[in-house]
């Protein structure tokens, strides 16, 4: 792979002079009441875009047939821009929901199903830990419910064998559990704690409006789990130009979604952030190659496992988007890895988009896997970071939650990074 250093010549000076000459009009941002009709065509093709994806399809977690139908979709569109494209399989596990219940006596607790969770049904005795250290020493849980509380139900828990990061103390306290075989696990949190096909133990999450009540109840609590843990088929969508240079720009963004939620800003805006890139940049020759992962909310990535582990050949830069579009937030832009001359070229075109501004780091997406590879990254999210999330994963991330003109912008940002690179490229 070339250095990143030497990347870098792509862009350099081109940025600063194409800024004064670019007057196409599908770079043109907003302005008042100056719009162009090409950017409101932009605007409404993606709006026509997520409307499918979100509305149409629904929910597509990897694997399940609304995966398969957006795979399709996605597949469909690229090749009517022009572009070579490719839906490699791979094999994965998809989940299908069913009873998830937790009472105290007559009271029902406010609770979320673990996607992936064994079956259980019946009634046991509850034993709280708030450590690790206490869990280790209590020894067999065997015929007991163990609730997890504290620190212990801080974060959702990272699966076993997730293969691009982590934790520690997260991994002692699943083999913990693991070593004590408690007939169930609860954890209280306001999302699932748990999503992994590989953790053996029973689980359901409560929500935190149920905390009081499950802390204080008395004797045994009644539970029942269901669900189906299905064997499937998932695709990553991959289009090219029918002549890549290199190195190259990879454009990434993830199309599947957790369960139940037709996933607008998480992340049918960043595709279709990735569609109007394609629309608008030349399928013939343009250093870009879209990979459209599959697995990013999934809790094994088998997508990202599947591209990693093929020849990646030599990358320049890797632009991510993930969470992009929210209302009443802009597009934040993340400059993550050393690239120095490569993200002031960036910057300068970044200035011409009055949408996109520079973000604070953030590693929670598809981009970390090409950071640890010494890739360079921009990474595109709507910023504050935090301020958004609420409602991803839910059933409230829908098109009432997005700015349609903001995502129109940053795929024009997008393309524009591109283009710069050709033009940069041919003047070396």
């Amino acid at each position: 792979m070339r250095p990143v250093a030497t990347s870098a010549s792509l862009f350099a000076d081109v940025a600063k002079e194409n800024a004064a000459r670019y007057d196409h009009p599908r770079y043109v941002t907003r302005n008042g009441d100056d719009e162009m009709p090409h950017t409101l065509a932009l605007t409404e093709t993606l709006r026509q875009h997520l409307t499918t994806l979100v509305e149409q399809i629904g929910p597509r977690p990897t694997g399940s047939s609304g995966n398969q139908r957006a795979g399709q979709y996605l597949k469909e569109r690229f090749a009517e821009y022009g572009w070579l494209v490719e839906t490699p399989p791979f094999d994965c596990l998809t989940w299908e929901p069913g009873i998830a219940s937790l009472r105290c006596d007559t009271a029902a607790l406010h609770t979320h199903a673990n996607p992936f969770s064994p079956p259980v049904e019946g009634t046991f005795p509850a034993f709280a830990f708030d450590s690790p250290e206490a869990l280790e020493a209590a020894g067999s849980q065997k015929g007991r419910i163990v609730v997890l509380t504290g620190a212990l139900s801080g974060d959702p828990f990272i699966p076993l064998n997730f293969p691009f990061v982590s934790f520690e103390e997260q991994q002692r306290v699943m083999k913990a559990l693991i070593a004590a075989e408690p007939a169930a696990v609860i954890g209280i949190h306001p999302k699932p704690l748990f999503c992994d096909a590989d953790f053996p133990i029973p689980s359901l999450t409560v929500d935190p409006s149920g905390a009081e009540l499950l802390r204080t109840c008395r004797g045994e609590l009644t539970i029942a789990i269901g669900g189906k843990t299905i064997r499937s088929i998932g695709r990553n969508v991959i289009a090219r130009p029918r002549r890549l240079p290199s190195p190259k720009i990879i454009l990434t963004a993830h199309y599947d979604t957790w369960f139940g939620t037709p996933g607008a800003v998480d992340n049918a805006a960043g595709v279709a952030v990735l569609l109007g890139a394609a629309a608008l940049l030349d399928s013939a020759e343009s250093p870009v190659e879209f990979v459209v992962f599959n697995g990013e909310d999934h809790y094994a990535s088998p997508g990202e496992v599947q591209y990693f582990t093929g020849d990646l050949g030599q990358i320049a830069l890797n632009v991510n988007v993930d969470g992009v579009g929210a209302q009443e937030h802009l597009t934040g832009a993340a400059y993550l890895g050393e690239a120095p001359a490569l993200f002031k070229s960036i910057r300068a075109i970044q200035a011409d988009f009055p949408s996109v501004v520079e973000g604070e780091p953030w590693y929670q997406s598809d981009h970390t896997a090409f950071l640890q590879r010494g890739i360079p990254a921009l990474a595109l999210t709507s910023t504050p970071f935090d301020a958004w999330l609420e409602r991803t994963h839910t059933a409230a991330d829908t098109l009432e939650g997005l700015d349609f003109e903001r995502i129109a912008e940053a795929a024009r940002f997008v393309a524009r990074v591109v283009e710069d690179s050709l033009r940069g490229s041919a003047s070396d």
